[in-house]
């Protein structure tokens, strides 16, 4: 079987089943809520919400079939191997995510791009450390399982791993841009795929997807690359969970400064701005110029 015929059926299954299902899920929650009072906050969510989460889990349940048919259903094949290099890999990659984004943060602030929010106390900032670091290692383990080691390794055997890069990379930016919920007057089984339209009609908008579109894709494209010049998934597992932190971190010891010009310095987001976006261009030339020399993994493609 060839490799593009399995990925294809899991990308329509997941986008075309969540639209079918989002509306199913909408009205059984809307009918359990008048039975359950604890579903009320959840059924007064927009329809939106539901198709997000729709994706979200089908993206997740259709990952095991999606690897057993690829071959790719062992660690060893989704980068995790040479446990020998684990803490190495690890700590070389946290510290190149973690010194790119503390720079953004760091210039941010004294440029007064943002400010640090005067009313926090020691528990606060405790509890900002605690919850950033937490999140950093929790969503950089399971991000970089899904996107690189499975869609990546995925892509790969069906197209040129430079292909593959730039495929996963923009399917991981896209599905980080999935998030601009609205009111549905009515919702139908043709509901899903009315706000499919909307959600990717949005990419159109460019002052809504730029430049965190791009700051994402480049963010994928480092991880991705990390991933196939050395040829395991813990360097990109240290980055990601670097830049986890400072996002979580950042979100919560800032606050909007007066007259700042957001578009260049990012909001809390950090990502939504054009500093984060030329900080990983730059980091992302690094990678590629450190690694040029080495090899990329051979990739078994299933027959």
């Amino acid at each position: 079987m060839k490799a593009g015929r399995p990925l294809g059926i899991y990308l329509a299954a997941v986008f075309l089943g969540s639209a079918l299902i989002a509306p199913f899920l909408y009205h059984l929650v809307q009918f359990l809520a008048g039975r359950i009072p604890a579903l009320a906050g959840i059924a007064a969510e927009p329809f939106p919400r539901y198709l997000t989460r729709t994706l979200q889990l089908a993206a997740c349940a259709g990952l095991w079939p999606l690897l057993r048919a690829l071959g790719l259903n062992r660690a060893s094949r989704m980068g995790l191997v040479d446990p020998g290099r684990v803490r190495r890999r690890l700590a070389a990659g946290f510290a190149a995510g973690f010194a790119s984004l503390a720079c953004v943060a760091a210039l941010a602030i004294a440029c007064g791009g943002r400010r640090i929010n005067p009313e926090l106390d020691w528990g606060q900032w405790a509890y900002g450390l605690l919850t950033a670091a937490l999140s950093a290692v929790l969503v950089s383990a399971i991000e970089e399982l899904i996107f690189r080691g499975a869609l990546y390794g995925a892509f790969r055997q069906a197209m040129s791993w430079p292909a593959a890069l730039a495929a996963s990379s923009l399917l991981y930016a896209l599905l980080h841009f999935l998030r601009r919920p609205k009111a549905t007057p009515a919702v139908d089984w043709t509901s899903g795929f009315a706000e499919l339209g909307r959600l990717f009609g949005s990419l159109a908008d460019y002052d809504y997807i730029m430049p965190g579109m791009l700051c994402l894709t480049l963010a994928g494209a480092l991880l991705c690359l990390a991933y196939q010049r050395l040829g395991s998934l813990y360097f990109s597992f240290g980055m990601h969970a670097g830049w986890i932190f400072w996002l979580k971190f950042y979100g919560r010891i800032t606050q909007d400064a007066p007259h700042a010009a957001t578009a260049f310095w990012g909001s809390h987001r950090m990502i939504d701005g054009w500093l984060a976006t030329i900080v990983l261009a730059v980091l992302l030339a690094a990678l590629a110029w450190r690694t040029r020399k080495q090899g990329a993994p051979e990739v078994r493609t299933t027959g």
